[in-house]
């Protein structure tokens, strides 16, 4: 059984659907794959800020992800990146968000996020053909080598129905992290409806959640799912 939401899931998904106006960065995000895993609930305790968020649940299990892809800026730049993350309800308004572990890019723009939004994003090298990718970084190195089959997704394990499923795992809207000065920093995203595949993992292994003991080396080879899309619009609001 999940965690409850407070408001019914397709119409929460509907609302978040909807375009928003004002100023808003624009890109494009390409070669998307979301790698989710189910671990025991019990993994995350003290990696969150508990009093503010509570941790979505299936049953006893929480849920993590290994998100990558190629984000276009603007013509003729791009970079590679990949976003560890949980999922969480925030306390204050009951609404579902995710909670970022880090962000590994392979972009000169790195320090500047780490400086202007005190983000942890931490650089990495990136060597990556269609969805597949390897990084090396400090934090730690990762493969993940994946088969496209072509086919739509089933609803995951544990969620009570797809919109459920797509409004936690697939559209999130805001983000919370851990900030280098030990606060709490915050995003704010939106793209439209994903449209995706459903992947096989041939290869995986995520040295970075290792290191957290978040995940294990079989683990990582074997995912509760993997979805993929070639190419999301997406916007990053103030």
């Amino acid at each position: 059984m999940q965690t409850l939401i407070a408001e019914n899931p397709a119409v929460l998904l509907e609302r978040r659907l909807r375009v928003p106006q004002g100023p808003a960065l624009r890109m494009t995000l390409h070669e998307v794959s979301w790698i989710h895993y189910v671990i025991p609930a019990e993994r995350l305790a003290g990696k969150i800020p508990e009093d503010r968020f509570e941790i979505f649940r299936t049953g006893d299990s929480a849920w993590l992800s290994v998100v990558t892809f190629r984000n276009v800026l603007f013509p003729g730049f791009s970079y590679r990146q990949t976003n560890l993350r949980t999922y969480v309800l925030d306390r204050n308004t009951g609404e579902p968000a995710v909670w970022f572990f880090g962000f590994l890019t392979d972009t000169p723009l790195t320090p500047l996020y780490r400086k202007l939004g005190r983000s942890p994003h931490c650089p990495a090298r990136f060597h990556a053909e269609g969805f597949g990718y390897r990084f090396e970084s400090e934090a730690g190195n990762a493969e993940a080598a994946i088969h496209d089959t072509g086919q739509v997704p089933g609803c995951l394990p544990g969620f009570s129905d797809a919109e459920a499923m797509n409004l936690i795992l697939l559209h999130p809207v805001r983000g919370y992290f851990r900030d280098t000065a030990g606060g709490t920093g915050r995003l704010s995203i939106w793209h439209p409806k994903i449209v995706a595949t459903a992947g096989e993992i041939r290869t995986a292994r995520f040295e970075p959640l290792e290191r957290e003991g978040l995940l294990s080396v079989e683990e990582a080879a074997h995912p509760a799912g993997v979805f993929l899309s070639p190419r999301v619009p997406f916007l990053l609001l103030p």
